[in-house]
């Protein structure tokens, strides 16, 4: 049950989200520091990190370091839940798109849909089959 640190924008998920993982350096309104992108889908992205300064509606700058290259973007915080233990933070980040990154992101997640960009970390489920 989500408790007072969590607020969550309910929304239908509108496209395929890729389990990857890769730095992110996020510039908030009050600091910048690192973070783990993870979830990576044309619209957002989910990010993980150490420190709790984000909230929802905040707009930050985020540079996604990716296998083929860097991307700059602008993103807002659409939904921040700190993680079980209270060390961590995860943040779902809606992209505003400009020409160039609505473009260059298109090829990476047509990349990944198509298996080109293994050296993204991927992230496996495991699912075990309880029937004996």
């Amino acid at each position: 049950m989500a408790g007072p640190e969590t607020s969550r924008m309910k929304r239908p998920r509108k496209e395929m989200r890729h389990l990857v993982e890769f730095p992110v350096e996020i510039r908030g309104p009050k600091r910048s520091f690192e973070a783990s992108g993870r979830d990576l889908a044309f619209g957002g992205l989910r990010v993980r990190y150490a420190v709790h300064h984000l909230a929802p509606q905040d707009r930050i700058g985020l540079t996604l370091h990716l296998p083929v290259g860097r991307i700059e973007i602008v993103a807002d915080v659409r939904w921040s839940q700190r993680t079980s233990d209270n060390w961590e933070e995860n943040v779902g980040l809606e992209f505003i798109h400009s020409p160039e990154t609505r473009h260059r992101l298109h090829e990476i997640i047509v990349s990944l849909e198509s298996g080109g960009l293994r050296q993204i970390q991927r992230k496996t489920r495991t699912v075990r089959n309880t029937k004996a």
